[in-house]
């Protein structure tokens, strides 16, 4: 129940053209069945009783799209997918058309709003926290269900389709609010169709050819990931202190719940949503800072997340503090022996000042002392100049 009422608190604003789905190359399906696994970059899609939107619309042109494996090119045009394998064969009486795509593109959101967007034919927003992520739509002509969805919500004419962070894949069909009906194209068909089979081998080439811009995106990561070790030092000494000279953690006894701060500069706020459902409390960042400049006695900087816009993880920063207990969370893009794998590129580590038995959550000290951490935080950044540069235009 917190969630409904968290979204229907707030109205996001989408610009929506669209009306039902996608009646691209003059077909529509009755129901569009899409399942992405982001770990893997794949996307399946299975459009059910594929129908003619007009007179003209043609089956030879779509089945030799289909033996081209260039289909989903015309009718979802994607911008991060490409397709592997498509068909086209009879089912019952209709005529089911199934596709295999691939990405290499790692970011969550891309990823999400390209595939979904496209197949929905119209703007998407998605969010993401440490929870859950959601998928926002102008959707009133347009039915959702989902196997493996914490929930479907809607108010007006928004949507919202909310999945547990860390899921394998996200699963969804889409289906439309409509009475109205056109022929199928099986009288026209003929015999079934596909593409050319991959092999395993032909997939994982081309999955593992890499761009110039995927070659200079794993070095900013590199690079992103050793300021964020160093931003996590930096907080944990700011921490430290505080408490060498106050005696409590900042925020200490502000609240009687769990009490968040995002730590996110104002281009990043908007990918701050609402927090966890159990009942909490959120302390702005700049009050969060005046607290440390209070207790510190002197002006203090923040470090923010290099990453203008999500990639695999959140692109902010987390203090929680409930009790006498905080954490402090930063999340890294690359995989060490000392974070907690939570997502593809998404690798959480936390430090706090309670014994805490579970991977990627460090005493502060503890953590300085690890060889594998030390090593992290010492590598060479291939242009610290310009991360040092984000540093000083947000502080």
């Amino acid at each position: 129940m917190k969630k409904i009422i968290v979204f229907l608190a707030v109205i996001i604003a989408i610009p929506c053209l669209a009306d039902g789905l996608s009646k691209k190359l003059n077909i529509e399906a009755a129901e569009i069945y899409v399942c992405l696994y982001p770990g893997d970059g794949y996307l399946h899609i299975k459009e059910y009783r594929l129908s003619a939107v007009t007179r003209d619309t043609s089956t030879e042109k779509i089945k030799s799209l289909i033996e081209d494996a260039k289909f989903c090119e015309k009718r979802f045009p994607f911008r991060h997918f490409t397709a592997m394998e498509e068909s086209m064969k009879r089912d019952r009486g209709y005529i089911t058309g199934e596709y295999h795509l691939m990405t290499r593109e790692r970011s969550l959101v891309k990823m999400m709003e390209d595939s979904f967007g496209k197949i929905l034919d119209r703007k998407v927003k998605v969010t993401i926290n440490e929870d859950d992520i959601g998928l926002h739509f102008i959707g009133p002509d347009i039915q959702v269900r989902s196997n493996n969805a914490n929930g479907v919500y809607g108010k007006e004419d928004q949507r919202v389709i909310f999945w547990k962070n860390g899921l394998q894949y996200f699963e969804v069909v889409f289906g439309e609010h409509t009475d109205q009906h056109f022929d199928s194209i099986a009288a026209s068909f003929g015999a079934d169709v596909s593409s050319p089979e991959k092999t395993e081998a032909d997939v994982a080439a081309w999955k593992n050819k890499k761009s110039l811009f995927e070659n200079m995106d794993e070095k900013y990561q590199h690079d992103a990931d050793i300021f964020r070790l160093r931003h996590l030092k930096y907080f944990g000494e700011l921490i430290a202190e505080y408490h060498r000279k106050t005696g409590k953690y900042p925020l200490q006894g502000k609240s009687a719940h769990q009490n968040y701060v995002y730590i996110a500069a104002p281009h990043q706020q908007k990918y701050v949503k609402a927090g966890p459902p159990h009942k909490h409390e959120v302390t702005d960042v700049e009050a969060f800072r005046e607290e440390l400049e209070k207790g510190l006695g002197r002006k203090t900087d923040l470090k923010f997340d290099p990453q203008k816009v999500p990639v695999g993880g959140p692109n902010f920063y987390i203090y929680m503090i409930e009790g006498d207990s905080f954490f402090f969370a930063v999340h890294l893009y690359n995989d060490h022996s000392f974070t907690n794998p939570v997502s593809n590129h998404y690798h959480k580590i936390e430090i706090t000042n309670k014994d805490f038995n579970r991977r990627g959550v460090w005493k502060y000290k503890i953590l300085l002392a690890d060889k594998a951490f030390q090593k992290a935080i010492g590598e060479k950044p291939y242009k610290e100049g310009f991360f040092l540069h984000l540093e000083e235009q947000y502080k």
